[in-house]
């Protein structure tokens, strides 16, 4: 395909200044089952001034659409200013009707994607706007200076074209430049030369992701009722099928890793000490995002990468404990006290009468009662 170096082109809605542009590419016309006509790309048209060694030069950009109606839209127009087919930038061009017959276009470059840009932060010296002629609904105009992606001088820039919803950058694509109908994959990647105007297309498909991981785990120990953080590392090999140069491809795996906690407990009372032991392990489960950048050169190729990731597994472990101690035989009671027994001693046994044993003293008190009774009566 052939694009056109031209000394000069005004967005502003008049196109006889793309007279001589030989148009870029011609996107189907989408059936009313998958699409309407705003958001419904018809053609792609791309052209330069000549190059300059600063970069000052404009490069132009024209997108016309199905439809004849005063209808609302907005396009984004991704750009590669690298080579490797990923979005390093892109254009945001906003259509709103300003009357009953009038259209106004604003549009400005920004940095990243619109998942990442600020719509509020577009890069300096690139916003404009025009109100179109009357009756002019299908066709929109937009510039940006050479240096303002990077190129100083000639160079090779690679983009498309897709339409949105609203004028949100988070709204859904509606429509982009593909050979099928009702279909965004393969989708059309415009690899365009500002030195001589040529342009040639590609097409991107999705690429084919396999992921396995292998986990290392940190034993940790702790105390009942306890929580623990515990350092994982995960080294995922991501393996890539891609069909075109240049492929991003973000994968979100599920990892799951079996940390070992060991818990021990102590319990000692007055007679007996008992220590129990539990090996414990859970399954942490983490969805950690990759995102691996290809450097393909020659398509299809496949690759290999093993990033690594380390993230942090909370645990909270409170276990049930049951302790057995050691049986030990009780000291049996002391029997009662018993008495003595009785032994025999050496003698003869008499019986005892207790009249002969107090008579003597007896008779000793009937004497002394005597002689009291003679002492008073001779003192008489």
């Amino acid at each position: 395909m052939k694009a056109t170096i031209v000394s000069s082109i005004t967005p502003d809605g008049n196109l006889n200044d793309w007279s001589s542009v030989t148009t870029t590419i011609t996107d189907p016309d989408e059936p009313p089952s998958c699409l309407t006509d705003p958001f419904d790309t018809k053609e792609v048209w791309i052209a330069n001034q000549q190059p300059t060694a600063d970069g000052n030069y404009y490069i132009y950009f024209r997108w016309d659409r199905y439809g004849t109606t005063s209808a609302s839209a907005s396009l984004e127009i991704p750009i590669d200013t690298d080579g490797d087919m990923i979005q390093d930038c892109f254009i945001w061009l906003d259509v709103d009707s300003a009357g009953e017959r009038e259209m106004t276009v604003s549009y400005a470059l920004y940095q990243g994607s619109p998942s990442t840009a600020n719509k509020n932060n577009p890069v300096p010296g690139t916003s404009e706007s025009y109100t179109g002629p009357q009756s002019q609904y299908s066709s929109f105009e937009a510039r940006v200076l050479a240096s303002k992606l990077g190129l100083l001088g000639g160079g090779i820039i690679i983009l498309t074209m897709r339409t949105r919803a609203s004028s949100s950058f988070q709204s859904e694509i509606m429509d982009c430049v593909n050979p099928t109908a009702c279909a965004c994959a393969p989708e059309y990647w415009i690899i365009y030369d500002t030195e001589d105007g040529s342009a040639t297309t590609t097409t991107t498909t999705a690429p084919t992701v396999t992921v396995t991981a292998t986990t290392t785990t940190t034993a940790t120990t702790l105390t009942p009722t306890q929580t623990v953080t515990t350092p994982i590392t995960v080294t995922p090999t991501v393996t890539v099928t891609a069909t075109t140069t240049g492929t991003e491809v973000t994968v979100t795996p599920t990892l799951t890793a079996t940390p070992t906690i060991t818990v021990t407990t102590t319990i000692s009372t007055s007679q007996i000490t008992a220590t129990n032991t539990i090996t414990y392990t859970p399954t942490v489960t983490a969805t950690p995002t990759i995102t691996l950048t290809t450097s393909i050169t020659t398509a299809p190729t496949t690759i290999t990468a093993t990033p690594t990731i380390t993230f942090t597994a909370t645990i909270t472990f409170t276990p049930t404990i049951t302790l057995t101690f050691p049986t030990t035989t009780p000291i049996p009671p002391l029997p009662p006290p018993s008495k003595p027994p009785l032994y025999p001693v050496g003698g003869i046994l008499t019986p005892v009468n207790k009249l002969t044993i107090l008579a003597p003293y007896l008779a000793l008190i009937g004497l002394a009662a005597i002689a009291v009774i003679v002492v008073k009566k001779r003192k008489r």
